[in-house]
């Protein structure tokens, strides 16, 4: 019985199937209240989603302390091969990589049908992401100035829409294109209006309508890369719709929007504050950096783990003097007043020295020089597309603009990778800077040049001089030498990146000059 009421037979129906006709049959009807209506669409569709889809893709991470790691059998290409990590990944019950892998597969190819009936007909598109396409089209299809390629008629975009009915497996009233026109194409008395697109990227658009007063009424806005930072405003502040942005990442489409068509707006008030992000105390040294003021503070004033603190985003070129700005994160307890986020003791999560910041790019270096709302707002707007290219064929840098074009591409190496979604958000907040901290690699020994072509010529470095060069015990070389393939092995990135100058430097002095000499030999 699906949600109690719902009958469904899995010997002659699919559940999923049968699940989605529930969401869409709920989305069509007037019956329940609008809130009710939303609660059970969401439930519907997380339950469709994770359990036809997610429950194959299942991975679920082990950290483990930093000095023990766990071996774990590597699947790849060619054949089975064992590695070292801090980090074990468990399949979940179901999981099946097949079956997660042409899943999302088959909604690219989707796309790329969508992205062929579109240009077939001579259009283009303003954006395209996961599962959908902003097709230009408008009533007349009239041209536009400087698109090189047609407009293409609503009628025309209708029939594109069409052909996608075949594809549906619903049947009876609820049969229709899988392909929809999003609600937003409507006003509220059900009559097609015209939208008009503002991109930045695949993710970053914005929506609207004009009015003939020249009004900018925003109709949708994307919140990627800007939902990271929170409301200047009112950090508490809740949208009235899911998914509706907040009135400050609004009034920040509308500055870009009217700037790029030549106009000049007043900007609020909120701009020049800094820009923080609110994230989780999810790990025990932050908990610690956090409390390390607050020895004689009662329990339930201290910091806990799970508790929300701040973070800032430090600006290019605004990290304080004698810092390593790959290991540098300013953080503090968190608070909702704004006013007070400039006046804050701010601790570097990875020294625990206290800093104070500002958000002057020119101010004393002394301090750290971190991102306001305004840097936010001009680091948005010329955000590149690096999978698109300009008309030059280049890849598509902050200047470009216009109708750019598919890059195409080339595969240079393949490596294997972990779940390292798990920590992507902490990346976009800036909590993590080094990719060994985000991204789980699992290297063929087979395959890996360091072991391929840097360990052989190490072997045959003098140990003492190869030492004192890079700053490490010989011992450490030697442990180095006798590499095997384990990944324990395998210095840090940094070591690993002076090893292999030291290495390149030796192969050119000698290796490469006893190869000329034996060819010369060779010749006569």
């Amino acid at each position: 019985m699906l949600r109690g009421s719902v009958l469904i037979d899995p010997r002659t129906q699919d559940f999923f199937h049968e699940t989605v006709e529930q969401r869409l049959e709920i989305k069509a009807s007037s019956d329940l209240p609008a809130e009710e209506s939303e609660r059970l669409q969401s439930f519907l569709k997380v339950l469709a989603n994770s359990g036809s889809y997610g429950i194959f893709a299942e991975m679920n991470p082990e950290e483990l302390a930093e000095e023990q790691t766990a071996t774990v059998e590597v699947f790849g290409l060619d054949r089975p091969f064992d590695c070292e990590t801090h980090s074990p990944e468990d399949p979940g019950k179901f999981f099946f990589a097949p079956i997660a892998a042409l899943i999302p597969a088959a909604a690219r190819l989707m796309l790329a049908l969508v992205e062929r009936c579109v240009t077939d007909a001579g259009g283009t598109y303003a954006f395209c992401d996961t599962d959908s396409m902003a097709i230009v089209a408008s009533k007349t299809g009239a041209p536009i100035e400087g698109l090189p390629c047609r407009v293409l008629t609503w009628e025309e975009a209708d029939r594109i829409i069409a052909r996608f009915l075949s594809l549906n497996p619903s049947e009876g009233a609820l049969r229709d294109s899988i392909l929809r026109m999003e609600k937003e194409n409507w006003n509220e008395n059900g009559e097609r209006v015209q939208l008009y697109a503002y991109c930045i990227s695949a993710k970053r658009y914005a929506l609207f309508t004009r009015t003939p007063a020249g009004e900018i009424n925003l109709v949708k806005c994307s919140q990627h890369g800007l939902g990271l930072y929170l409301n200047p405003l009112d950090p508490n502040e809740e949208a009235s719709k899911p998914d509706e942005a907040p009135a400050w990442v609004k009034a920040l489409w509308v500055i870009m929007i009217r700037r790029a068509l030549g106009e000049n707006p007043e900007l609020p008030e909120w701009i020049d504050r800094p820009a923080v992000s609110r994230v989780t105390a999810t790990r025990p040294e932050i908990v610690r950096r956090l409390n390390q003021a607050k020895k004689r503070t009662p329990y339930g004033d201290t910091i806990k783990p799970g508790n929300f603190i701040l973070a800032t985003h430090v600006m290019p070129m605004g990290h304080p003097e004698g810092v390593d700005p790959e290991r540098f994160q300013l953080i503090a307890p968190y608070t909702t007043d704004s006013r007070k986020w400039l006046k804050l003791g701010w601790i570097d999560r990875y020294s625990g020295r206290t800093f104070a910041i500002t958000t002057n790019a020119t101010a004393d270096g002394h301090v750290a020089r971190v991102k306001s709302y305004r840097h936010v707002l001009e680091e948005y707007v010329t955000h590149p597309e690096p999978k698109r290219a300009n008309e030059n064929g280049r890849p598509c840098g902050r200047s470009d603009s216009g109708l750019l074009k598919r890059r195409h591409i080339t595969v240079e190496s393949l490596y294997y990778v972990g779940k390292e979604s798990n920590f992507l958000e902490d990346v976009e907040f800036g909590l993590m800077h080094d990719s060994d901290e985000v991204q789980q690699r699992y290297l063929d020994p087979d395959d890996d040049p360091w072991f391929l072509y840097v360990v052989p010529i190490l072997k045959m470095m003098p140990r003492a001089e190869l030492a004192r060069n890079v700053g490490i015990s010989e011992r450490f070389v030697q442990y180095l030498r006798n590499a095997n393939g384990s990944r324990r092995r395998h210095p840090s990135e940094d070591l690993r990146t002076k090893l292999t100058k030291v290495v390149r430097r030796f192969a050119r002095e000698h290796i490469g000059r006893s190869m000329s000499l034996e060819a010369k030999c060779s010749s006569h």
